[in-house]
């Protein structure tokens, strides 16, 4: 094994460049489809989102906080008797004015002053002032001055009927309350105003209350409420008591007779009606006198034939023919006769139950309808009771106010000195702004969606990049991660970098291009025909410069030259290359190149032109036996087939070894060994040791970087002097930005 000077000998310490804006540039340009979906989509996110969202409304206002400059405040005094100022640009000043703007003081009382109801949303759970004071804090923004004494609030809301209003009750609040704080001196008309509203105000609430009660007939809410209470329950059992006792007298009379509320007919015909039974009462009475009469007559020894008993026997007739009558018209009256007759006095009984029947309904009805009207009473009083209420809360609230602002004004009435270093006089330079749709938050809104959109499209190009897609891309990649140099870089010539569309037709991964067809690993394992006006011709021509120019760089002039060519897999391009090469040196006509496939296990490589079958290597290096390898003037071609036996030799290094002495004395000025994929379980790594230099082919985007990493150790590891050629690279940045030759 000879010997030869490595590539980084000839090019000095190769030193891996970092990373840089060229990655950058890369990255960007060769997934420009998933950055611009995510253009596209945070256009259309931001598009729904502006169909969407509704901004708030709002009002602005802005306040004067002055801080006195003039005259210094007291504050720590130097030994030197220098008094230095606290706070000379009046932060303080304005700070504390910010923290009583942002207190939960002001916000309650504005709440009290708008109403819940009208601030808080309609599907809040809760309507009361603390929930609204929240609402109101929540919404509220103070915005500190930059340069100025100007605080700015803003006060936003989705009705715009609400932001002004509340706006300017907050500013009302914040100078009361500033006032209790600070105890200033403020100007004699203002207080004098607000004591004058805060009285109007406090007589029309008072008027309003009085006027809800007068209506309401009540003096007191939760007195009436506790007298209807009680009066329902006691007429709640007083309707108990009748209603059983109804039900008691009613199923003792059961179907016989025809209640109230019942109907004319039962199971025994047609019902009597109360005045029916009467009627045959009446007669059952008069029956019965009739027959005590008639017992009387017979004590006293009345002959038949007497007038009187005869009277009486025709009127007993007449009635028994009329209870006859009836009892066939009402047969349940049979059932009342016989009862009747089981009593001292008949039908006397019945006639009372009827009558109790009748008051007794009566007074269920009564009861009925007396409860009732208590408790559309009661429920009025509770319609009217958060009102009361609230107007009481706001009328409490009002007369503290109202005793602040009079206490205020006779402090300022009464004071005739006052500190001036504490005194800061609260202006307001603008009045609340009529509303306005607020627009900021519905910009920040759509930034965020736009950008975390785009941002999702970058994010996703670099990750696969830099994390998922460990490939070798660029030269720069060879000699960042496999430390060798790169003698060759040749175009994807069947890819285009035109914008692709996911639905277009075409594979935007694959190679068409015919070149490419007779590589490693094509369902065509022979030597592809060499086209003299093949499109990669000129980048075969590059690499025989490249490798002419390695030979003469470092002295190397013996003969043969040995040339090998591999890849980490097949399908990247070496048997294009090889022949391609040995086509490219043999028009030098400086000597013979014999290109040698040891790739082909069929023996089937074919001639460049004639597509005869190559003869095998052991023919081909045969002193003046050249004939059958010959496909081109200068340009031999050879199999690892044994010539003689016509059996395949397999590409062990003890066979080449074997024929060295043959491949030293052959008349061939380059040899071109098309070696198979380089693995832990191939001999090309110890092939690849007898070569006079070894060109790794890598295959963009395809080659891992690990396992290209691993073949060039094992190369290295067999003392092989190892270059790349990066094969079917695809130049996705344009070559004005791009760094690459």
């Amino acid at each position: 094994m000879q010997a030869s000077p490595s590539p980084n000998s000839a090019n000095g310490t190769h030193q891996p460049p970092g990373l840089g804006v060229d990655d950058v540039l890369f990255t960007l340009f060769r997934h420009k489809q998933i950055i611009l979906a995510g253009f596209i989509l945070g256009i259309l996110g931001a598009g729904v989102v502006r169909v969407v969202y509704r901004p708030l409304w709002v009002s602005e206002a802005k306040l004067n906080v002055p801080y006195i400059a003039e005259h210094l405040p007291a504050g720590p005094v130097d030994p030197e008797g220098v008094i230095k100022q606290t706070d000379p640009n009046g932060q303080m000043t304005i700070g504390t004015e910010v923290e009583i703007l942002k207190s939960f003081d002001i916000s309650s009382n504005v709440a009290y002053v708008i109403k819940p109801e009208r601030i808080l949303p309609k599907k809040s759970r809760s309507m009361d002032v603390t929930a609204a004071a929240g609402f109101i804090s929540a919404n509220l923004e103070v915005a500190p001055p930059q340069r100025a004494s100007i605080l700015t609030l803003y006060f936003r809301h989705s009705d715009p009927t609400v932001v002004q209003p509340v706006l300017t009750a907050f500013i009302e609040a914040y100078k009361l309350k500033h006032f209790i704080v600070h105890g200033s001196k403020f100007d004699d008309d203002f207080f004098q105003r607000r004591v004058n509203e805060m009285k109007a105000q406090i007589q029309n609430e008072e008027r309003e209350l009085k006027e809800i009660l007068l209506k309401a007939q009540v003096i007191s809410i939760d007195d009436t409420k506790k007298s209807y209470q009680e009066r329902i329950l006691k007429l709640t059992e007083q309707l108990a008591d009748a209603q059983r006792e109804l039900a008691e007298r009613k199923s003792v009379l059961g179907d016989t007779v025809q209640l109230p509320g019942q109907s004319t007919t039962n199971t025994l015909g047609a019902s009597p009606s109360p005045e029916k039974i009467e009627e045959y009462n009446d007669i059952l009475a008069q029956l019965n006198t009739s027959k005590q009469q008639l017992q009387e007559f017979k004590a006293k020894a009345y002959k038949e034939a007497h007038p009187l008993v005869m009277a009486v026997r025709g009127h007993i007739e007449d009635l028994n023919k009329q209870k006859a009558g009836m009892i066939s018209q009402f047969p349940a009256l049979a059932n009342i006769t016989s009862t009747a007759g089981l009593t001292n006095a008949p039908g006397v009984s019945l006639a009372t139950d009827l009558n109790d029947i009748k008051r007794l309904t009566a007074r269920v009805a009564w009861l009925s309808n007396e409860i009732t009207n208590l408790q559309a009473l009661a429920s009025r009083m509770i319609e009217i009771e958060p009102l009361v209420n609230s107007i009481r809360n706001q009328l409490n609230l009002d007369t503290t106010n109202y005793q602040a602002y009079v206490n205020g004004l006779q402090a300022a009435r009464n004071a005739s000195s006052f500190d001036v270093t504490k005194q800061v006089s609260i202006n307001t330079v603008e009045e609340p702004t009529p509303p306005s749709k607020d627009t900021k938050k519905l910009k920040k809104l759509l930034g965020a969606v736009f950008g975390g959109c785009f941002g999702l499209g970058l994010g996703l190009a670099f990750l696969i990049d830099f994390v998922l897609d460990r490939s070798i891309k660029r030269t720069v990649d060879i000699e960042r991660h496999l430390r060798l140099p790169v003698f060759q870089s040749i175009p994807d010539t069947a890819w285009s970098n035109r914008l692709r569309l996911p639905w277009s037709n075409g594979d935007s991964n694959g190679h068409t291009d015919p070149a490419h067809a007779g590589e490693n690993g094509h369902t065509n394992t022979s030597v592809a025909k060499w086209d003299p006006a093949q499109h990669l011709q000129m980048y075969t021509e590059g690499l025989r410069e490249r490798l002419m120019t390695y030979f003469e760089v470092n002295g190397l002039t013996k003969k043969p030259k040995m040339v090998g060519l591999t890849a980490c897999a097949r399908g990247s391009g070496v048997t294009t290359l090889a022949s391609g090469l040995a086509a490219s040196l043999s028009k030098t006509g400086t000597g013979n190149v014999l290109f040698v496939d040891l790739n082909n296990e069929e023996s089937t490589t074919q001639a460049f032109y004639d597509g005869k079958a190559a003869c095998g290597i052991s023919d081909a290096l045969r002193p003046g036996n050249h004939a059958d390898a010959k496909v081109k003037e200068n340009l031999f071609a050879a199999t690892a087939a044994d010539g003689a036996s016509g059996q395949l030799v397999k590409y062990e290094p003890g066979r080449i070894a074997h024929l060295m002495p043959k491949i030293k004395e052959s008349d061939y000025d380059y040899i071109i060994f098309d070696l198979p994929p380089v693995s832990q379980t191939s001999a090309t790594a110890r092939l690849a040791g007898y070569m006079d230099i070894t060109l790794l082919v890598v295959e963009s985007e395809r080659t891992g970087q690990q396992p290209a990493a691993k073949a060039s150790a094992l190369m290295r590891d067999a003392r092989a002097n190892v270059a790349a050629v990066l094969n079917k690279y695809r130049r996705h940045v344009p070559q004005a930005l791009s760094q690459d030759l």
